[in-house]
């Protein structure tokens, strides 16, 4: 089967408001993001949801530090204008 057919079949099959259409076929509707977002609240809520967002905001935190740590030593004068820029409490933007 052509590459050309499978697309024309595949969009035949995948409706707008899906959330198979927001990731397929990339759409951007406000009918495929309403699914989308619908989709991944359910999903969250869910064991495996909640484990993998843990496991995925562990990882970003791990990352973070590790950038925070490597700028520190590499670029000292970009760590001190970040610091400067950034009050306790609060995500100010760099």
């Amino acid at each position: 089967m052509a590459l050309e057919e499978r697309k024309e079949m595949t969009e035949e099959v995948l409706k707008h408001g899906s959330y198979a259409c927001y990731t397929n076929q990339k759409c951007r509707c406000e009918l495929c993001k309403t699914a989308a977002r619908d989709y991944m609240q359910k999903y969250r809520r869910t064991d495996m949801g909640r484990d993998k967002s843990r496991k995925y905001t562990q990882t970003a935190s791990k990352r973070a530090a590790m950038a925070a740590k490597w700028v520190k030593k590499n670029e000292p004068a970009v760590w001190v204008e970040i610091c400067a820029s950034v009050s306790v409490g609060t995500s100010g933007s760099v």
